[in-house]
Parts: structure tokens; sequence; C-alpha cells
């Protein structure tokens, strides 16, 4: 596939750079949430996962994917590390924080708030792991058009 006709590195890459700027505003807020840990690792989470959607972003095109795998890991990588912030952010702005009992400090939130921060980590593990199977299954670097392979025409 070629890198005009795959856009799914350009939504990585947009996808990155907005996490990286909603982990920044994060960062800021880290002392006005109520667990501050978690809201840490929060920041950190979506600083590091940033960093990821950008490298894997720049080299999308070079896996040389079929156009429903690269599309489907595409989602599965901005999801699954979109929402994983995104479910840290959300324990510690609301005090949810039974799932991360070290960075909690034992607080709890309400018994619905606590199962849609264990639903939405339930859904990042689906996302990481369907993003493993299409980058295993069917990555593969895209062939060197300089390298040819076979007999070279004598005169």
């Amino acid at each position: 596939m070629t890198q005009l006709g795959n856009k799914h590195w350009r939504s990585m890459l947009l996808a990155g750079a907005a996490l990286l700027a909603a982990a920044l505003v994060n960062g800021a807020l880290i002392h006005v949430l109520p667990l501050q840990r978690l809201a840490m690792a929060a920041h950190l989470l979506g600083l590091l996962a940033s960093a990821i959607l950008f490298g894997l972003g720049s080299f999308w095109t070079k896996l040389n994917l079929p156009r429903r795998a690269s599309a489907f890991g595409a989602v599965a990588a901005i999801y699954g590390f979109g929402a994983a912030w995104l479910t840290y952010f959300t324990a510690a702005a609301t005090g949810a924080g039974g799932m991360f009992p070290l960075l909690a400090e034992g607080e709890q939130g309400s018994a619905w708030m606590e199962r849609a921060v264990s639903a939405g980590m339930s859904t990042v593990a689906l996302a990481m792991l369907a993003l493993i199977v299409v980058l295993l299954t069917n990555g593969s670097p895209a062939p060197d058009p300089s390298a040819r392979v076979g007999r070279r025409r004598t005169p």
C-alpha cells in the first residue's frame, strides 16, 4: 500500500498530538484532582502513549498492511491509547480508584463509576491485544524497489 493511499498514519499522528495536548492539560490539573497520584499516572501515561502513537504513525506505511488490517490496527491503537489515558484521568477526577489501589491509596468512588473505570480498562486491554495481533499477523516490511531479485540481463 502506498503512502498516499493509506491515510491511517496521519490519523495516528493527529491522535498523538491531541493526546499530547490532553496529557499536558492533565499535568497542569494534577494538584486540583482528588487522586493526585492517579492524576500523575494519567499524565505520564498520556505522554508515553502520545509518543507511541507518533512512533506508530511514523512507520505505519512501512508495514505494508492490507487496507482493512491497517484501518483496524489504527483504530485499535488510537482507541486503546486514548481510552487508557481517559480512563486513568476519569478515575483521578472522580475519585474512583478501586482498580488502582496503590495509586489511589484505598480511595473508592461510587459503585457505578468503579464499574465504568473497570469496563474502560477492559476495553483498553482488548484494543491493545487486537493491535498486537494485527502487527504480528499482517506486518511485513514493504519491499525495497531498488533491490531487485532475479537474474540480471547480460547484453
